[in-house]
This record gives structure tokens, C-alpha cells and sequence, in this order.
């Protein structure tokens, strides 16, 4: 499994045994112990996971945050994902945890040569992340192409 790492960079995902991590394994007994529910669903179609907000960002925990990143990172480094698209239409607020667990999930996928994208944006989302600059295209943040309907974001594939 994994553990986050203290300090900035705090979900950042290491390795705490020598096991490696099911990124498909059922999460729901974990999320049932712990009493909240997973923040986003997972869906794969081809090579693109899905990921879908479901959960209000505010109800969840920090520690239930860290775990649904760990959670996403492992589905992210599987090898027959290339593609991320984040569906943030059910996205009511977006606090800096959860801009950390988008930015590092991108990341992730990038490092990978893969590529990630915002679809659904409401406006005030749209404008937290423009004011901490994450939607420049100047190569140096987590910039990502943004696509308000879904339909829009599968037309324009490969991103």
C-alpha cells in the first residue's frame, strides 16, 4: 500500500511494504471503515480513465483525501492508461487539497506520456484555478485543455 509522505509535498504516494498495489481492487470495505465515501468514480474506456467527481470535496477528510489519491494514482499507473479526463461538473469547491490531488495526479499520468484533461468546469472552479494560474499554457504548471461537455472532450480525442 501506500503512505504519504510528510512535508510540501505530503501525497506524494511510497511504498510502505513490499507489496505492490491493486489499482483494481474494491475499495468500498476501506471507505465503509472509515465512514466517508470514495471522492470520484473511476470509469475506463480504452486507453482514457474516467474520473468522475461524486462526492462534495468539503464533507472529506484530509486523511480520506490522501487515501482516495493513493487510490487513483495506482489506477493511473496502469499500463493500458495513457488518457485522464476529470469531470468536474458535480464540483462545487475546489480547496487546495484537491488542487494538489488534480495537480499530482496529472503529473502522474504525463511522467507517464500520457495527458490529462478538465471537462464540466463550473465557472467559479474555472476561476480558482485561473487565479492560481493552472490554466496558462506556459509549460511550467499543470495546465490542462478544459471542455465544458463531454461529448466535446470525445470529439476532440486524441488529447
Amino acid at each position: 500500500m501506500f503512505a504519504a509522505r510528510p512535508g510540501r509535498n505530503s501525497l506524494r504516494p511510497i511504498p510502505t511494504s513490499s507489496q505492490t498495489p491493486c489499482a483494481c481492487s474494491p475499495m468500498s470495505d476501506l471507505y465503509a471503515l472509515r465512514g466517508d465515501e470514495p471522492v470520484f468514480s473511476v470509469e475506463q474506456v480504452g486507453d482514457i480513465v474516467i474520473l468522475t467527481m461524486v462526492a462534495d470535496v468539503k464533507s472529506s477528510s484530509y486523511q480520506s483525501m490522501q487515501h482516495e489519491y493513493n487510490r487513483l494514482y495506482g489506477v493511473l499507473g496502469q499500463d493500458q492508461v495513457q488518457y485522464a479526463a476529470f469531470d468536474l461538473t458535480n464540483c462545487v469547491i475546489l480547496d487546495s487539497v484537491m488542487v494538489g490531488v488534480l495537480v499530482n495526479l496529472t503529473h502522474r499520468i504525463r511522467d507517464r506520456g500520457g495527458n490529462a484533461i478538465l471537462i464540466g468546469m463550473s465557472d467559479h472552479v474555472r476561476e480558482v484555478l485561473e487565479r492560481l494560474m493552472l490554466l496558462q499554457a506556459d509549460n511550467k504548471r499543470a495546465m490542462w485543455t478544459t471542455y465544458a461537455p463531454r461529448q466535446d472532450a470525445y470529439e476532440a480525442y486524441p488529447w
